[in-house]
C-alpha cells in the first residue's frame, strides 16, 4: 500500500480504508463465520479485476469476492442505524478523464460483492483498532445487475444517464424521471436513484444508489463482525 499523503485522492483513501477492513475480515471470519480460511488474492492484477478473496461457508463457496464498504458514512454510536443505502459506481474522473466505474465494467471478474457498513471510534483515518463493528452482506454481482435490469436499467442506458448527469453539472441526487422517461420503476420508493458527488470528492463519481433493504433481500449471506 502506497504512503498516504495529506492531499491524497478520495480513491486512495478508500483503498486504505478497505485494506483496514480486509485486515479485520482476515482476523474475524474464520472460524467463527467461514468453514475454511479465507483465500486472498494478493496480486495487483487480480485486484484490478475486482477480486479480493474467496469465501468458504458450510453451504456456499463464494469465489472472486470484491470487498466494498460504505466508509464515507461511518457511525460512531453502536445504537445508531447504518446508512440505508449502498453506492455502485457508474463512472469517475482520473487525470481529468472519465473512467468506467466498477458496476458495469466488463473487465471485472467479480462474482460476489461483500458489502459492509462500519461503526468505529472515529470517522476518518480509521485503523484496525478503531473499528467497533461491521455489518456485512454477501451478494452475487449478477443478482444486482438483474435487480437493475428488471427495473429498466442496462449498461447502455446507464451510460446515457451517466452522460446526462455529468453534463448537467449538478451535484447531488438525480431522479430517473428527470433524466429518462422510459425508465418506469426507478425512484427512491422502488429501489434506487443516482448520485453525482461533484463537489464532495476529487474523482467526482456518479453512482447508482441502491436501498439496503433490497440488497439484504438479494443477499446470499448476512452477518455482523464485532471487535472484542
Amino acid at each position: 500500500m502506497a504512503y498516504i499523503q495529506i492531499h491524497m485522492s478520495n480513491r486512495l483513501y478508500d483503498m486504505r480504508t478497505e485494506r483496514t477492513i480486509i485486515d479485520l475480515l482476515e482476523s474475524k471470519l474464520y472460524p467463527d463465520i467461514c468453514s475454511e480460511p479465507v483465500r486472498w488474492y494478493n496480486n495487483m492484477t487480480d485486484q484490478l479485476k475486482g477480486k479480493d478473496c474467496d469465501l468458504f461457508f458450510d453451504d456456499l463457496t463464494a469465489e472472486s469476492v470484491d470487498v466494498k464498504c460504505a466508509h464515507d458514512y461511518v457511525k460512531t454510536d453502536l445504537l445508531e442505524c447504518s446508512l440505508p443505502t449502498f453506492a455502485f459506481e457508474l463512472s469517475f474522473l482520473s487525470g481529468g478523464s472519465e473512467k468506467q466505474g466498477w458496476l458495469y465494467d466488463t473487465s471485472k471478474e467479480t462474482k460476489y460483492y461483500l458489502l459492509s457498513w462500519m461503526w468505529a471510534k472515529k470517522k476518518k483515518d480509521i485503523e484496525l483498532e478503531d473499528i467497533l463493528k461491521l455489518e456485512c452482506c454477501l451478494v452475487e454481482r449478477q443478482k444486482i445487475l438483474y435487480f437493475l435490469a428488471i427495473r429498466g436499467l442496462y449498461p447502455k442506458n446507464a451510460a446515457e444517464i451517466n452522460r446526462k448527469i455529468r453534463r448537467s453539472g449538478r451535484d447531488g441526487q438525480h431522479m430517473s424521471r428527470n433524466i429518462k422517461r422510459d425508465l418506469q420503476d426507478i425512484d427512491m420508493e422502488r429501489g434506487f436513484h443516482f448520485y453525482y458527488s461533484k463537489d464532495a470528492k476529487e474523482e467526482k463519481p456518479i453512482n447508482v444508489i441502491i436501498y439496503k433493504k433490497h440488497l439484504l433481500e438479494l443477499a446470499s449471506k448476512t452477518f455482523d463482525l464485532h471487535m472484542e
